[in-house]
C-alpha cells in the first residue's frame, strides 16, 4: 500500500503529492490482513488530471528495493454488482444442454411461483421504473436466468463438472442485493419428487476454494487464466512455471534442430550460388 502509494505521489502530475492510499475496512473478520475482503485499496485527494491518467494507463508494474509490485487502476462504481448467484454440483449434473435446460427451467417456475421472490423483485424494480404488473417484473427478471456448465479443479484438486447460475441483479443497493441472493439460494428446486437442485448456499459449501489470484468466484486458482498470460506480473503457481519450463524447452530444442538443418541446406546452397555466380561471370565476358 505504501509503495503503491509512493510510485504515484513520485508520477510528475498535479495533485500527486496531496494523494492517499488507503486500506478500507474488512467486512469479513474471519480473515485477517490482506487476504481479507475487499481486495482493492481505495484512492484518495487525487486531482482530476491524475484520476484520468491512471485510468487511461489502468495497469503499472515497478520495482521498490527489489520489491516487484503490479496493480490495475478501474473506476469505483457502487452501482454494478456481480450476475454471478451459486454453484451447483450433483450426480446429475453433468456437461448435457437437456438436462441443464430442465434444470434452469425448473428453477425458475419454482421462483415465479415464491412469494418472497415475487415481491422483492416488484418493491426493487417498483423504484426505477413506471407502474406495470408483478407477473411482467417477475417474468423480465427471470428472463435474465441462465445456467452454465464449467469445469472446474475441486478441493481434491481433481477435474468436476459444476453448474453456474447466473442472472442480472435488480437490487438498487447492496442489502436488496444481498436479499436477492438470500431468496433465490434459499428455496428448494426440484427437476421431479425424487431429484433436487442442490445451490450452494454458503462458500463452505462450494466445491472448489475461489480464486486467490484474480478474487474471481466463478474459478479455482488452479483454473484462472491471468498467470497464463506471458505479462502477468502477479503469483504464478508451481504447475503454470513447470508448463512454461516445459514449453521453453522444447522451443530451444526445435530450434537447435532447426538450426543444424539450416546451416547444412545453406553451405550446399551457397555451393551451388558460388558456380552460378562463375558460370554467369564467364558468359558475360565480350569474348
Amino acid at each position: 500500500m505504501k509503495d503503491i502509494q509512493s510510485f504515484l505521489q513520485g508520477l510528475a502530475i498535479e495533485g500527486a503529492e496531496k494523494l492517499r492510499v488507503i486500506d478500507p475496512l474488512k467486512r469479513d473478520e474471519n480473515n485477517r490482513g490482506a487476504f481479507a475482503k475487499p481486495h482493492v485499496l481505495l484512492l484518495q485527494y487525487g486531482s482530476n488530471e491524475l484520476r484520468a491518467f491512471i485510468l487511461w494507463f489502468q495497469t503499472f508494474a515497478f520495482q521498490i528495493e527489489g520489491r516487484k509490485i503490479a496493480f490495475s487502476a478501474i473506476r469505483f462504481d457502487v452501482d454494478v454488482r456481480p450476475w454471478f448467484i451459486t454453484d451447483i454440483t450433483g450426480q446429475f449434473v453433468e456437461d448435457d444442454p437437456h438436462m441443464m435446460n430442465t434444470a434452469l427451467a425448473a428453477i425458475k417456475r419454482t421462483l415465479y411461483k415464491n412469494t418472497e421472490f415475487r415481491n422483492h423483485v416488484d418493491g426493487c424494480l417498483a423504484k426505477t421504473e413506471k407502474p406495470r404488473s408483478i407477473n411482467d417484473r417477475v417474468r423480465d427478471a427471470l428472463s435474465t436466468f441462465e445456467l452454465w456448465s464449467m469445469n472446474v479443479t475441486n478441493k481434491a484438486k481433481r477435474e468436476q463438472v459444476v453448474w453456474q447460475l447466473f442472472a442480472k441483479p435488480i437490487a438498487g443497493d447492496g442489502l436488496e442485493y444481498t436479499e436477492w441472493l438470500h431468496i433465490i439460494k434459499g428455496q428448494h428446486y426440484f427437476i421431479d419428487t425424487a431429484l433436487e437442485i442442490k445451490l450452494a448456499k454458503m462458500k463452505s459449501a462450494k466445491p472448489y476454494d475461489s480464486c486467490a489470484f484474480c478474487k474471481c468466484e466463478t474459478h479455482a486458482s488452479e483454473d484462472c487464466p491471468y498467470p497464463k498470460v506471458e505479462d502477468w506480473k502477479g503469483p504464478i503457481p508451481k504447475e503454470v512455471m513447470a508448463a512454461r519450463e516445459t514449453e521453453k524447452n522444447e522451443a530451444n530444442t526445435r530450434g537447435a534442430t532447426r538450426g543444424r538443418g539450416a546451416r547444412g541446406r545453406g553451405n550446399r546452397g551457397g555451393f551451388r550460388g558460388a558456380r552460378g555466380n562463375r558460370a554467369n561471370t564467364r558468359r558475360g565476358r565480350p569474348y
